[in-house]
């Protein structure tokens, strides 16, 4: 005869076995409530380290999930609701720029970021490559908007993207 004990074990072990890759239902409930308060008509974006991760840029992820958004004050603060730090952005986030604040929102956070792959800004300009955003355009938020290492980093990325399409062409 099978103790008590015994099937509460059984039935945690084939529970973890079977679901192990499914996320808890508060788990998407919550990432629900994090993109309808911040991120929805384009008012917001993901920012920090979570970015680098999901890029491959790092393998660490942080405890909070980093946004910037229209709906933050002067400063970031905690939503500890959500677990969500909530920062407002450089200028205010729209359709148009969205995608480059957040790859130059990537290159500010890059010095300082534990980066585990040998060559960050190939990793980078292929983003900027799929994502068909315009240097030129990077190079004129990060001057109005960020730091000079934010526009040293797009200088990188830049050159590294500009010495493989020559190394392409030359064959």
């Amino acid at each position: 005869m099978v103790k008590e004990e015994g099937l509460q074990d059984i039935s945690r072990a084939l529970t973890h076995m079977l679901f192990r890759n499914v996320p808890l239902v508060e788990e998407i409930h919550t990432k629900q409530l994090i993109a309808d308060k911040y991120l929805i008509n384009d008012m917001g974006y993901e920012t920090g380290l979570t970015v680098l991760h999901r890029m491959g840029l790092t393998s660490q992820m942080p405890r909070e999930r980093d946004v910037a958004s229209n709906r933050a004050s002067d400063c970031a603060r905690l939503d500890a609701k959500l677990g969500v730090v909530v920062r407002p952005p450089k200028v205010e986030i729209n359709a148009e720029n969205k995608q480059y604040l957040m790859m130059l929102d990537v290159l500010d956070i890059l010095a300082d970021a534990p980066v585990d792959v040998p060559n960050p800004y190939a990793v980078i300009g292929g983003y900027i490559e799929r994502l068909q955003l315009e240097y030129q355009r990077l190079l004129g938020l990060a001057n109005n908007y960020y730091n000079r290492n934010t526009i040293i980093q797009l200088a990188h990325v830049a050159f590294f993207a500009s010495f493989c399409l020559v190394k392409t062409i030359k064959g």
